[in-house]
């Protein structure tokens, strides 16, 4: 059981303190305010965006940012968080940690990506003729799959079900920056250019 934390004389458990802080910024970056836990005096939320190259509405990042430049950003179109940009993405098993549906020949994949809110952006099925089960030297699986979209991906989800018999199998996580070898299954944007946007 997590640690609880005692505030006022109640105890509360601190997830539950975790889960108060994540909505109370989140729905601060979504509708920016001025208070204590605002904005304060010295610029908005929209000049700050602007100086930075990010949308929290959109959870959206200007590829100058992306590449880790110093701000302020340079001009860029107003309407460039709702712009579809290409992402691809690549999803990475571990060939032995796999569950047998995985492995099965017969077996139909369900490849699909999400944006922070859970809404589907993209999905891409999966037979035995157009995915390739062979292993790298590093016994793992690569599948690359690439598509446009305003939102940004966040999590993946991956989903076996055989053909002949037995139930489905799932695997799935979160998006990360870059490959990470040694870890578990795993997905990454697989090129930042491909990325990158324009506008």
């Amino acid at each position: 059981m997590p640690y609880p934390a005692s505030r006022k004389g109640a105890t509360v458990p601190r997830w539950e303190l975790n889960e108060r802080s994540i909505r109370k910024v989140r729905d601060f970056l979504c509708e920016p305010h001025n208070s204590r836990f605002g904005c304060g005096s010295e610029r908005t939320v929209a000049e700050y965006q602007a100086y930075c190259g990010l949308d929290f509405a959109h959870c959206r990042a200007q590829e100058y940012t992306l590449q880790e430049l110093e701000p302020p950003n340079p001009p860029a179109d107003p309407d460039w968080p709702t712009v579809p940009r290409p992402w691809q993405i690549t999803v990475t098993l571990q060939r032995a940690l796999l569950q047998p549906p995985f492995l099965a020949g017969d077996s139909v994949w369900q490849l699909s990506f999400f944006d922070p809110d859970g809404t589907l952006l993209s999905t891409k099925t999966l037979t035995g003729r157009d995915r390739d089960t062979s292993a790298d030297e590093d016994a793992r699986l690569s599948l690359t799959h690439t598509f446009s979209s305003a939102r940004t991906p966040v999590r993946w989800h991956l989903s076996a079900s055989p053909a002949s018999r037995g139930r489905p199998a799932q695997i799935g996580g979160d998006i990360i920056s870059a490959d990470r070898k040694g870890i578990s299954h795993s997905a990454y944007i697989a090129s930042r250019v491909a990325a990158a946007d324009t506008g």
